[in-house]
């Protein structure tokens, strides 16, 4: 592996900041279309009791961090009041990020305390962003937050509510499709916000992974920004039948290199072919690509039958992440639940299409 000095975040990043598995098999058969995902997310502001609503789109911001530096600013600058929950809603198969704000201290001047006064506001912040982005990722550097999220004819898509301690979070997002050449794409994205010491930290993820007939990837791109800072931002590629080379930044540092793998990386589509119907009676022993817990080497993952509880599924990722749930008979998690403190839960609320 190489490794090249530090450099400086993104300027657009720190923009977008504000300064601050289930998915399918390939198509065997011919299946009916579905919409593809937006491009962007939807954010919407509910200020004040009755709340005025503000909607904004941010397609080259991450929705969490622009989410929650917006709230920041309009609390600093007493335009809003503190952020009182989080919620996910749906436009029909489309996750919405809700968070719902108090409004401005009584103290603050009356027109800049008014919802309406706010929502003016939020959508001219949204729309300056998004034109400082854009011109970010016109040069020869990649774009600060991913757009190109093609994934190809889409045939499955579900959406996710997930929750800490019993608290909504945040959504995550899964489509499967596959393009021309016949190559499987797994296209997931997700924002999360979480209430620490206080205060509010969001994390936003994108993956987009190409993968051949068995699940095993081809190509990723792979992008996540917590705490308004670049967690990782790469592009991995199969360069022979079980060897990879990685390109990007994680932790803000330029990474390159490659490594060798036993049988190829797998991606979730492994993972659902395998817990059809019944499911597997041994445990599934894989390795993986995930960049959160070491991007410069593939990750072992285990999953395995939960016989506590009908069409149960067991996760490890590593040393560290278990995960216990339920899928369905196509494979798809219904529900997903983390060992950690307050345990986090991803639930299905939607979903539409077949793996």
């Amino acid at each position: 592996m190489r490794r090249m000095g530090p450099r400086p975040a993104a300027v657009a990043v720190a923009s977008a900041a504000l300064a601050a598995i289930g998915a399918g098999c390939g198509a065997r058969v011919p299946r009916p279309a579905l919409e593809p995902p937006a491009r962007g997310v939807a954010v919407v502001f509910a200020v004040g009791a009755p709340p005025a609503r503000c909607r904004v789109e941010v397609e080259r911001l991450p929705a969490g961090a622009f989410a929650v530096g917006l709230a920041t600013i309009a609390r600093e600058e007493a335009r809003a009041g503190e952020v009182r929950g989080v919620d996910v809603e749906l436009e029909g198969d489309r996750p919405v990020l809700a968070l719902a704000l108090a409004l401005a201290p009584a103290a603050a001047p009356a027109e800049d305390a008014s919802p309406e006064r706010f929502c003016a506001w939020a959508r001219d912040a949204a729309a300056r962003l998004e034109r400082e982005a854009a011109a970010a990722g016109e040069g020869s550097a990649p774009p600060p937050w991913p757009t190109e999220v093609d994934a190809g004819r889409v045939h499955f898509r579900s959406v996710q509510r997930v929750a800490r301690g019993g608290e909504p979070a945040g959504f995550a997002e899964y489509a499967i499709g596959a393009r021309g050449d016949g190559t499987r794409v797994l296209l997931s994205r997700g924002a999360v916000l979480v209430r620490q010491r206080g205060g509010w930290q969001a994390s936003d993820t994108l993956h987009l992974e190409d993968a051949d007939a068995r699940g095993v990837l081809v190509r990723g791109r792979y992008a996540r920004i917590g705490g308004g800072r670049v967690q990782y931002r790469l592009d991995v590629r199969r360069t022979g039948e079980r060897s990879y080379a990685y390109a990007g930044e994680a932790r803000e540092v330029p990474i390159d290199g490659g490594f060798e793998t036993a049988d190829g990386l797998a991606t979730m589509l492994v993972r659902i072919d395998r817990f059809r119907g019944r499911g597997p009676d041994e445990p599934v022993r894989l390795e993986a690509y995930e960049p959160q817990a070491d991007p410069t080497r593939p990750t072992a993952v285990i999953h395995r039958r939960d016989l506590a509880r009908p069409r149960g599924i067991a996760t490890q990722i590593g040393a560290r992440v278990f995960a216990t749930g339920v899928v369905d008979r196509d494979g798809i998690v219904e529900w997903m639940e983390s060992a950690s403190d307050p345990p986090t839960r991803s639930e299905t609320i939607r979903r539409s299409g077949a793996p």
